[in-house]
């Protein structure tokens, strides 16, 4: 029995990968993980978790195929040569979003989980860029806020590394416009009959279907103040993996389900009142600032893959 992967949906980060894992799942011949696998990110692969978060489910596979869905994989380049050295064949499922979207997207649902400071994203933007600033090296999670965008070079890097015949790309906007073809596109891709019952979903993606409800985005700095208290309560990093680990004990677990419990509740009705629109959040600065930072990146996209760059 192999003990590889058949395919990996690595891209990009808060792009509808959570929707794409939630309709393939649902395929009877896939076989999936609830949870993200870092086990091919560090310092997780150092500590060889591969074997930890994704060797049962290989050996359970009894003729179905088993994937995993990380989309942090994409941008991390170094991640490309330890999937391929752990499963060469598999195939790769990149979906891809506006670069300023994803990154509007992604700083706020960063500081909804306490991962950088709550802070109004033009004068978070103005302190990451302000080089007499010590923001970055206070809060280096920041850096992949720009760095998940790097979709061309990032693409072309690992076009390198795996055959681009096994790299399956498409767009936010067509899963938002026609979430059944792609997803039948998908499964063709992966070589699967489309057995999936769509007829559920009505066009809806993972911002707006109740099976996602913890993916919809919360826009507000304000909500996500309170939330920090939420997030201390339940969640720490002690054993330094990627993914954040649940506090456990009797008493966290009191805090959690009383405390806890009513700080989130109070940022989420918080959040509902103060979200700010996230097409149109961004001053002309910031905007600028952006849009210089991916333009190059974005050039290289377009060469490769000239249809899938709907952006300007």
């Amino acid at each position: 029995m192999s003990n590889s992967i058949d395919f990996a949906v690595i891209g990009a980060q808060k792009s509808a990968t959570s929707y794409l894992k939630y309709e393939l799942s649902k395929h009877p011949q896939i076989l999936m993980p609830s949870d993200e696998s870092t086990c091919f990110e560090s310092p997780d692969y150092e500590y060889r978790r591969v074997e930890k978060q994704i060797g049962s489910l290989i050996r359970k596979r009894e003729g179905r195929i088993v994937g995993i869905k990380r989309p942090n994989l994409l941008t991390e380049h170094f991640t490309a040569e330890r999937l391929h050295e752990h499963s060469p064949n598999a195939k790769l499922i990149v979906c891809l979003r506006d670069p300023i979207e994803r990154f509007v997207s992604a700083y706020f649902f960063m500081m909804w989980y306490g991962k950088i400071p709550p802070l109004e994203i033009n004068e978070a933007i103005g302190l990451m860029i302000d080089s007499s600033s010590n923001y970055l090296t206070k809060h280096p999670r920041a850096i992949k806020l720009f760095h998940y965008g790097l979709y061309g070079s990032s693409l072309r890097h690992w076009s390198s590394i795996f055959n681009p015949s096994q790299v399956f790309v498409c767009s936010f906007k067509q899963v938002e416009t026609k979430p059944d073809e792609i997803v039948a596109r998908i499964l063709n891709f992966l070589e699967l009959d489309s057995l999936l019952d769509t007829a559920n979903h009505n066009g809806t993606t993972n911002l707006d279907r109740k099976s996602n409800k913890k993916n919809v985005g919360h826009y507000s700095t304000w909500g996500a103040r309170i939330n920090n208290v939420t997030n201390f309560m339940n969640f720490s990093n002690s054993s330094g993996a990627r993914m954040l680990e649940r506090r456990n004990g009797i008493g966290w677990r009191i805090l959690q389900v009383t405390v806890g419990k009513s700080f989130g509740k109070i940022a989420r009705i918080v959040a509902k009142s103060t979200n700010v629109d996230p097409e149109n959040c961004l001053n002309q600065k910031s905007y600028d600032t952006l849009n210089n930072y991916y333009f190059k990146d974005s050039s290289i996209l377009k060469e490769i893959y000239p249809d899938i760059c709907y952006w300007k």
